[in-house]
């Protein structure tokens, strides 16, 4: 805990890293690799200098995973094994309240590119760039999940690009791109109450099961 560790540009970590603690900081130079990353403690905070600086699960493991609260992750690119068969997410949040992934890039996954599991809550993407996954983009069953400025691209058949899933009740999706969807381009399922999907540029229109949500100025055929 309350440590800062510094890596120099093109450092190579043979393996992946845990952050148990609070307090910790991973500040990256450009180019750097690592075998994945998980974070169970609280209070940390991730920079990896750029999207030349990649965190690599493989088949063995999510690109990032995280159980923590009030963690902050940013400037960084994940990925998992695209076709790998072993269903490692690039970005899969467990649970923890608070945290924040910011202007990073699924590079690649062989499942959900952002996975946000019912006991996560208030996650914040921010500027979250998906290339390609074989499963959804983003898929969240959160309470009060943001997904702000976000970008998907193409996801595998059959898979929505977005998802508010069971238990995603109160979150908001806006300012989003959706291109090239398996499936839906924003699927409100019909538990997840209270959605506000406004102001997304999609390749076709979301769909809202739920009766209780805003579904307004989103522009459906901006890729057609």
């Amino acid at each position: 805990s309350n440590a800062t560790i510094v890596f120099e540009p093109g450092t190579d970590i043979g393996g992946a890293i845990t952050l148990s603690g609070s307090n910790i900081s991973l500040i990256f130079g450009s180019g750097c690799e690592i075998d994945g990353i998980i974070i169970t403690g609280s209070d940390c905070y991730i920079n990896g200098g750029g999207w030349d600086t990649i965190s690599n699960g493989g088949t063995a493991r999510d690109g990032l995973y995280i159980t923590g609260s009030d963690n902050i992750v940013e400037n960084i690119a994940v990925k998992t094994t695209g076709g790998g068969a072993a269903n490692n997410a690039g970005i899969d949040i467990a649970t923890g309240d608070r945290n924040v992934i910011k202007h990073c890039n699924v590079a690649d996954s062989d499942a959900e590119g952002v996975l946000i599991a019912s006991g996560a809550t208030h996650t914040l993407l921010d500027g979250v760039f998906i290339t390609e996954t074989d499963g959804r983009g983003i898929q969240t069953s959160g309470s009060e999940t943001r997904i702000i400025g976000c970008y998907t691209g193409t996801t595998g058949a059959g898979h929505d690009s977005i998802q508010l899933a069971s238990g995603a009740v109160n979150c908001v999706v806006t300012g989003c791109m959706v291109q090239n969807s398996g499936n839906v381009s924003i699927d409100i399922t019909a538990t997840a109450e209270d959605a506000v999907v406004v102001g997304n540029r999609t390749d076709g229109a979301p769909s809202d099961n739920s009766g209780t949500s805003t579904v307004a100025s989103n522009e459906t055929t901006a890729f057609s």
